[in-house]
């Protein structure tokens, strides 16, 4: 990591799984075609996150699953410009993804990463980040 301040600069992490011609979801939104693969200890991968950021229609993939939005021992960011704090319990919901990346960018703390939320890349791309990706 970069030290940046006296302490060091959290990542972001790209992580997605996506299918060759680069989609992460079925024709009607569905995941189901994604295959849980033994040789990757999962449990690891995310223990190096404390932060996960949400787009809308992956948080409504998972509140339809029955998931929170979020994951256990994770803080959730929800950006979304349609849905509202008081609908997602649970996460934190912003509608501004640049400052929001920015703002939890300059605190300490473990990676944070993302998946299927195209505005984070919209938004770490116009803050000149470099990121870790990860394709699943």
């Amino acid at each position: 990591m970069q030290t940046k301040g006296g302490f060091h600069e959290r990542r972001v992490r790209f992580s997605v799984a996506m299918s060759l011609d680069g989609y992460i979801a079925g024709p009607n939104g569905e995941s189901d075609w994604i295959l849980m693969d033994p040789d990757i200890d999962f449990s690891a991968l995310m223990s190096a996150f404390d932060t996960v950021l949400l787009g809308r229609k992956t948080y409504e993939a998972t509140r339809q699953q029955g998931g929170t939005g979020g994951m256990p021992g994770m803080q959730a960011y929800l950006f979304s410009s349609t849905l509202r704090q008081t609908e997602c319990p649970g996460v934190i919901v912003s509608d501004n993804p640049a400052k929001t990346l920015a703002e939890l960018k300059a605190k300490r703390g473990k990676t944070f990463g993302y998946s299927a939320a195209a505005c984070c890349s919209a938004a770490c791309s116009s803050l000149a980040w470099s990121m870790q990706w990860r394709l699943l």
